[in-house]
């Protein structure tokens, strides 16, 4: 597991990879934003700053042909904050002042999910 803090007051992203329903295939997904600073944890680093919180994430299959159908972003336990049919997402999400525990995930044509 990854775990990633960032803030706009503050909020977390926590990346766990799991395979789900018994498929063969597991997304990677690789989040390249929200920036982030290293912290004393070496799977955690911190960011404060203002909303929008600038996101950029991309994931890949290699085991599935049929590439990447959907990335979403989740702000919360199961609150969806964006949703995107590709394997690329780049948004300014607006988050209102509080802490978040937010998370990538991916789902590929051939049933796999990363959580």
């Amino acid at each position: 597991m990854k775990s990633t803090c960032f803030a706009v007051s503050c909020f977390c992203l926590v990346l766990t990879f799991h395979n789900l329903c018994g498929a063969t295939t597991i997304p990677i997904v690789t989040v390249l934003s929200p920036e982030s600073e290293a912290s004393s944890n070496a799977n955690s680093s911190s960011f404060e700053g203002d909303s929008p919180v600038h996101y950029v994430a991309y994931a890949t299959s290699a085991d599935c042909v049929s590439g990447i159908a959907t990335m979403k972003i989740y702000t919360g336990n199961g609150i969806v904050g964006y949703e995107t049919h590709s394997s690329y997402l780049d948004v300014q999400l607006p988050l209102a002042a509080g802490v978040y525990h937010t998370g990538v995930k991916a789902w590929d044509n051939c049933g796999g999910i990363s959580l």
